[in-house]
């Protein structure tokens, strides 16, 4: 699906595209009529009692007509509540795999919240209230969450990967700061207010994914699992090539240029983004090597 680039002005239209797209089975009619009159009120009552809380966890995501922090605590209480009390309402949701514990459901929602498409109907100071509240205003590797749930007060723990995160928010920094002509899903202004985050989470980043050398998808760890730091490395080359001006080959041969949306905040950014750095040595090796490797920076390899 081609990318909707976000605004204001459209948000509501983007909404309704996207609730069509998810309610459009026979059988969720009447969850599609109560999710729609949720979406221009703002009631709730009516959309739980057709079955909304026990549709899919992300579903929360869906802000409506009243775009706010506490508006999501409302909706997240009541499903995890629900969840806990009744899960025979969701087996066999595709949402929620068998596979999966509770826990590991919950921690697959709190990393939605930060690269969701669901996003793009938050208001930017409301996605970086949503995440603060979710996770801290410093990095703790393991957070716990700020609500319980069900009857027995379940207390959810989150367990927060640094190189995921700061991958994820660089990622937004730089759509923030390096306008290349791309569409986008997410508002990447909410990023300004997720900075001192970014700071504390990039102290405690692994040193390979500032390597010259550059893993594939299939790279294990030492345990035997992916590392993923493929695409984490492709976040920090890509921030260091466009804070140079370089661009890919194919964004070039698109006639493709970089411009800047805040110079003099990106100034202040890169400096406490460097002084935050775990392996400074090893950072500045790499803008070297990405600087010498040009439009090929992102598959470039140095053993």
């Amino acid at each position: 699906m081609k990318n909707i680039k976000y605004t204001d002005e459209n948000r509501k239209q983007l909404f309704e595209d996207l609730l069509i797209r998810n309610y459009s089975f026979d059988d969720k009619s009447n969850e599609l009529d109560a999710f729609r009159n949720y979406f221009n009120t703002g009631e709730i009552d009516r959309f739980i009692e057709e079955g909304g809380s026990a549709v899919d966890p992300f579903s929360t995501f869906f802000v409506g007509a009243n775009p706010t922090l506490e508006n999501l605590k409302i909706r997240l209480k009541a499903f995890w509540d629900n969840l806990i009390a009744h899960p025979e309402m969701h087996q066999g949701s595709t949402h929620m795999p068998k596979e999966l514990s509770i826990e590991q459901l919950f921690n697959n929602w709190a990393k939605s919240c930060v690269s969701s498409y669901y996003s793009y109907f938050i208001p930017s100071d409301v996605q970086a209230d949503i995440f603060l509240w979710i996770y801290g205003e410093k990095y703790q590797e393991l957070r716990h969450f700020p609500m319980s749930f069900g009857t027995g007060a379940w207390e959810p723990i989150i367990h927060c990967d640094a190189d995921w995160l700061t991958a994820v928010l660089l990622r937004r920094a730089s759509d923030y700061f390096f306008d290349i002509g791309d569409e986008y899903y997410d508002d990447p202004r909410s990023i300004v207010l997720l900075f001192d985050y970014l700071y504390s989470v990039l102290r405690c980043t692994s040193k390979e994914i500032y390597f010259k050398e550059k893993f594939s998808n299939k790279h294990r760890r030492l345990d035997g699992e992916y590392s993923g730091f493929s695409s984490k490395q492709s976040v920090i080359r890509a921030f260091i090539a466009k804070n140079n001006g370089i661009l890919l080959e194919d964004e070039a041969e698109s006639g493709n240029d970089i411009v800047l949306s805040d110079p003099e905040r990106l100034s202040d950014f890169v400096q406490n983004f460097e002084s935050s750095l775990p392996y400074p040595d090893l950072y500045d090796e790499l803008v070297k090597f990405v600087i010498a490797s040009g439009e090929e920076y992102l598959w470039a390899s140095e053993d």
